[in-house]
């Protein structure tokens, strides 16, 4: 990096200061991930989303499945399913209920995404710890209408 000189001295111009600024945060931000143990980080991801399909098992008509992730992130990803129909409960709905809650809930509608998959999608690596269960208790509710 070239840095401007002034007939004043050596004073730095602030856009490169800025640049410098991002630099610095840009190799602060590299070293960390590759620090990362990303093994035990999916595992913890895939923990959360176990957690989420457990506190889900009983609710009417419920099916949860472990679905594939092909976006570079390759977090795993759970795809929450119901009886849209018996229940009265189409997943819009859902994911309207989640969003207007207290707290709001994002998670998606996994008939968009391509390839398209069925349901609620749930995405661990938008999650923190204990989040889950926020999450799946009140997917529950929704579900059995206890909401």
């Amino acid at each position: 990096m070239v840095l401007s000189h002034n007939t004043l001295g050596h004073k730095v111009e602030m856009e490169e200061m800025i640049s410098i600024a991002h630099a610095a945060g840009l190799l602060a931000a590299v070293e960390l991930y590759l620090k990362r143990d990303h093994a035990a980080q999916r595992r913890e991801r895939e923990a959360m989303l176990r957690r989420v399909a457990d506190r889900l098992r009983g609710a009417p008509t419920l099916f949860t499945e472990f679905i594939p992730n092909l976006d570079p992130s390759h977090a795993p990803r759970l795809s929450v399913q119901w009886d849209e129909a018996r229940l009265g409960l189409p997943l819009q709905q859902m994911i309207t209920r989640l969003r207007e809650g207290e707290p709001a809930i994002v998670a998606a509608d996994m008939t968009r995404f391509r390839p398209p998959w069925k349901g609620l999608g749930i995405f661990a690596n938008q999650l923190r710890r204990g989040e889950e269960i926020l999450v799946a208790d009140r997917v529950k509710q929704i579900l059995t209408g206890k909401a």
